[in-house]
């Protein structure tokens, strides 16, 4: 069931990779796409069936949060 999102999540960190192989990004940049692909990972394989919405809220949120954090200091401190 969670094919699609894997799909876009490994596209999404493949090509930023590949970018940042390339030069065009920051060399540290796919490591917030890293933790992005882990979430949908750990998503598909323990949905959140059952939960209550605020909490499947708040993972959403602190995904959310510490993907920008990550990809805000690793475009700040990386060079490329």
């Amino acid at each position: 069931m969670a094919v699609r999102a894997l799909s876009y999540t490994s596209f999404n960190l493949m090509t930023v990779f590949g970018l940042s192989l390339a030069g065009v990004l920051p060399a540290l940049l796919p490591l917030a796409y890293a933790l992005q692909w882990i979430e949908s990972l750990w998503g598909s394989l323990k949905p959140a069936i059952g939960w209550k919405p605020t909490r499947i809220g708040i993972r959403q949120l602190l995904v959310s949060t510490l993907f920008t954090i990550l990809f805000i200091f690793t475009w700040l401190f990386s060079k490329t």
